[in-house]
């Protein structure tokens, strides 16, 4: 029995030493994995803030340049618009070409005007974003036949940044031309609201349903551009199409 005895000693001890040396090389490896997705996640974390950091450059620098395109319009081209006007106002009233000279200045003003709001939305910088939409639609409205309804509802710009403001602006601008561009659309349906600490604006067009995708390979440059406001702001985009004719684009701005 004796034999007996340690034979199963040895046996029990073995597999004790078995069992255990498993345990220690199991916890081993999830040790070494936990490891290795914290630092896979901090690596993430790093090239996550690093992109945005690129894309945040990436938008001041454009920012910069159309605002200095901007004001040069202002002052070189406003300044010899200002010019002709002054000559223009010597010519004989009898003159058969003043009235094509005053239409075509008119129109050249306003053209100069516009694109330099475009570039540089000065009531956006003044009034904050409500009016900047508002000032856009009226500018945008007359200039194209289209109908455009802007609704705001409990919209408080106080705890907004301006430059989540300006980007939000700027996704508005870009999903407008893009309905004027490609959906073929008669009426647009803009809103911008408040719901707690978030801002949503919401852009409904009758036109032909097609909904352009950021996840698409060969994006436009003006999606891209959504895209990078949108990764800027930390926002989202949702498009879905209408119940009856259309599409329905949903912004969303947490964490105001």
């Amino acid at each position: 029995m004796a034999g007996e005895d340690k034979i199963d000693f040895i046996i029990v001890t073995g597999t004790g030493g078995m069992l255990l040396l498993a345990v220690i090389v199991i916890g081993f490896i999830v040790v070494y994995q936990r490891k290795m997705y914290s630092k896979q996640r901090e690596l993430d974390l790093v090239e996550l803030e690093t992109q945005k950091k690129l894309v945040e450059a990436e938008i001041l620098v454009k920012e910069r340049e159309q605002k200095r395109v901007a004001q040069e319009l202002h002052d070189e081209i406003g300044a010899s618009l200002t010019a002709i006007r002054f000559l223009f106002e010597e010519l004989d009233d009898e003159s058969s070409i003043k009235p094509k000279l005053k239409s075509s200045l008119k129109d050249i003003t306003q053209k100069v005007r516009r694109i330099s709001n475009d570039l540089l939305p000065s009531v956006l910088e003044e009034f904050g974003l409500l009016e900047a939409i508002r000032d856009f639609v009226n500018q945008f409205s007359s200039t194209n036949n289209i109908s455009i309804n802007y609704v705001c509802k409990d919209y408080s710009s106080t705890s907004v940044k301006k430059d989540v403001e300006l980007s939000l602006y700027r996704i508005v601008q870009e999903l407008t031309n893009n309905i004027i561009k490609h959906a073929e659309a008669t009426k647009i349906e803009i809103s911008l609201k408040s719901v707690k600490n978030s801002i949503i604006i919401t852009i409904i067009d009758d036109g032909n349903g097609i909904i352009p995708s950021l996840a698409n390979t060969t994006k436009t440059l003006g999606l891209k551009n959504i895209e990078s406001r949108l990764q800027f702001i930390s926002g989202s985009i949702k498009r879905e199409k209408h119940q009856t004719k259309g599409t329905i684009v949903t912004i969303y701005k947490p964490n105001l």
